[in-house]
């Protein structure tokens, strides 16, 4: 017995020396994040050893980078059949147990499962009163989501072996699946999470591991770690303090937040806000990550909030869209202020209403929902464009050219995006999202008649009549937009040019020529030559401002 005690404590030592050495080596920054020790029991699996670890490995690289200081217990990996479960009670090597419910090559089933029971170890998951316990099931339901998208990523560059790489897309496929079918989600988006946890708070109290609600909250929880990775440290801490009898979440999340350190209290806090939760913190609140900043532009968006109601879709995810939409040509209006605006849905197309609502808010309504976000980003971008471009009532004149031109900010505004969010996306995981973003402003211009830059002079002679009787000209308008765009495109500082516009309202049957003219007088001489070269493309006269 005292021998086999030495064997067990000796090999205790050199896998806890393995893992120290990896972190140091990690922080030499020579090599790649290297995973925790464990060791697979491959009885069972259908699959050998090395390629079962080469899987594990990375998905527990994906957590496991942000615990530079941290030391677990050694882990085995067994096969399973009643469902993936870490045990509480150790084995005779003194090893945490994981059981896995997968076998030969469901590479993305092996992913998730150990991704959820990896996080287990890392909660310092602890046997007792299990009142709270729904909410380490929800975190550990979140690291797996975030685990499979960033493996999807990760291995487009790095995949265990080289002919591996194509099954990223199987593991991305594999999460979004999952993503798709859990509609419970949409109770939160429609209600809220503090709202979906007091409705459902005194059946996940008695049971913790109700994957349908789990599922959902987690989808809400995945954002906060996309935005700030480093977040997950903070689930170390999350059992520090042991679990009594009838401790209430209020006190759970307080415990929590009361172990962890200064650097993470304030991460703990804003989970508990979006419980509803509320709990003491002399933290200071995490500074706002603003994609402006990221991007370089730390002017403020102008100001505007999304009614979620009838998107099917999170408010935080439809404001990511449509504030990376905007700031595309917001940038390019360094002192422009414009009235704030509330985007809701509609089911009748997409517009901007010219009353005001009872807060005195521009009504942008938008028709589509779920996550069609590039139709999100198409319709939105028109619309904030016509709001810069100051709509007017009454300026029903040439209405079919500020179409136009609105129709060009959408083509301008989801190629920049797709630019945009090679570096600098929402969310990280939304990176691949910037190729349907080219596309889909790729297909609407690819739909439109073909007008050659030199022939939009003979396409407005063509239609000129039709124009100028105000009716249903969008095909033609949006035919134009595309050459209007290359001008754009060309010189994109003289987007602010349309701010003037609208300057002085055009009444009905005004001639085109007389609108560009009042249009060119009204813009700042920076932008005259802009204007000009539009004329110049519709074979329009303008004379010069007088003094110029």
């Amino acid at each position: 017995m005292g021998r086999w005690a030495g064997v067990v404590c000796c090999e205790l030592i050199l896998l806890h020396v393995l893992a120290v050495c990896c972190h140091a080596e990690d922080a030499k920054g020579g090599s790649a994040v290297r995973p925790p020790a464990y060791r697979v029991d491959t009885d069972g699996f259908g699959a050998s050893e090395a390629d079962i670890r080469a899987v594990l490995d990375s998905a527990s690289r994906e957590l496991w980078k942000f615990f530079p200081d941290y030391t677990i217990e050694p882990i085995v990996v067994t096969r399973g059949h009643s469902g993936p479960i870490t045990l509480f009670e150790r084995n005779g090597r003194g090893e945490i147990v994981v059981r896995l419910d997968t076998g030969q090559t469901f590479w993305s089933q092996y992913s998730y499962q150990f991704a959820h029971e990896f996080c287990h170890v890392l909660c310092g998951f602890k046997e007792g009163y299990a009142g709270n316990k729904w909410f380490e099931e929800t975190l550990c339901e979140t690291a797996s989501l975030y685990v499979m998208q960033a493996m999807s990523r990760t291995w487009r560059k790095s995949a265990p072996y080289p002919n591996w790489k194509d099954y990223r897309d199987s593991l991305r496929d594999y999460v979004d699946d999952i993503l798709r079918k859990r509609a419970t989600v949409y109770e939160i988006y429609g209600r809220g999470l503090s709202a979906f946890y007091r409705a459902h708070k005194s059946a996940m109290e008695k049971d913790a591991c109700m994957r349908e609600l789990n599922g959902a909250m987690a989808i809400v929880l995945l954002h906060l770690f996309e935005e700030r990775p480093e977040r997950w440290e903070a689930v170390r801490w999350l059992n520090s303090a042991p679990a009594r009898p009838g401790d209430t979440f209020e006190t759970y999340l307080q415990k929590w937040h009361d172990a962890a350190p200064a650097r993470h209290q304030s991460a703990v806090r804003r989970m508990a806000d979006l419980f509803g939760v509320s709990i003491k913190s002399d933290a200071p609140p995490e500074p706002v990550a603003s994609a402006e900043a990221a991007a370089g532009d730390t002017r403020l968006m102008p100001r505007f909030r999304v009614e979620a109601d009838g998107f099917k879709a999170g408010e935080p995810d439809i404001r990511a869209v449509l504030g990376s939409a905007a700031r595309e040509l917001w940038r390019y209006f360094p002192d422009c202020k414009i009235e704030p605006f509330v985007v809701v849905r509609s089911h009748s197309g997409p517009t901007v209403l010219y009353g005001r609502n009872a807060q005195g808010e521009i009504v942008v309504q938008l028709d589509t929902e779920s996550t069609f976000w590039c139709q999100y980003a198409y319709q939105f971008s028109g619309l904030f464009a016509d709001i810069l471009c100051g709509f007017n009532e009454k300026s029903v004149g040439n209405k079919w050219f500020e179409t136009s031109v609105c129709e060009a900010a959408s083509l301008f505004a989801l190629k920049g995006m797709s630019r945009t969010w090679e570096k600098d996306p929402p969310y990280p995981n939304w990176k691949d999202y910037r190729h349907a973003l080219a596309k889909y402003a790729q297909d609407a211009t690819g739909q439109q008649q073909k007008i050659e830059p030199g022939g939009l002079k003979g396409f407005y002679q063509k239609h000129r009549e039709e124009l100028a009787r105000d009716g249903s000209t969008r095909p033609i308008s949006q035919a134009m937009a595309v050459v209007l765009l290359k001008a754009f495109e060309e010189g994109p500082e003289h987007w602010e040019a349309v701010r003037w516009l609208n300057k002085a309202p055009s009444p009905r049957g005004e001639p085109f020529d007389q609108y560009l003219q009042r249009w060119h007088d009204a813009v700042p001489k920076k932008h005259r030559p802009f204007v000009q070269t539009i004329a110049d493309l519709y074979g329009v006269p303008i004379k010069p401002t007088q003094g110029e």
